[in-house]
């Protein structure tokens, strides 16, 4: 059986998707049909995948601004908000937290 030397793309996927990174070392941990992976010291179960719940949507923009202009609108302002959210609910624990009893 002759091997392959090509780069395998899925499990450069998956690196790219647990770590955000073209750069992660990952390895197949048992064997590839369960979805273990192993990144650094991290170990991922990927078994409980709803595959039909994945959508990932075809979008060709022309151009730099109209990608960018999605990026803002789709991914930068929904975090924005949750962090705002987030921020005013801790600041009302330490209020609650410091209050004299």
């Amino acid at each position: 059986m002759p091997l392959n030397s090509e780069v395998d793309l899925f499990l450069r996927a998956v690196g790219f998707v647990l770590t955000g990174s073209d750069d992660a070392d990952q390895n197949v941990i048992g064997d590839r049909t369960n979805c273990v992976f192993a990144i650094d010291q991290n170990v991922y179960r990927l078994n409980n995948v709803h595959t039909d719940r994945i959508m990932i949507p075809i979008h060709f923009y022309e151009g730099l601004e109209p990608l960018l202009a999605t990026l803002a609108e789709k991914v930068i302002a929904p975090a924005e908000g949750k962090v705002k959210a987030l921020a005013e609910r801790r600041l009302m624990i330490e209020a609650e937290l410091t209050k004299p009893q």
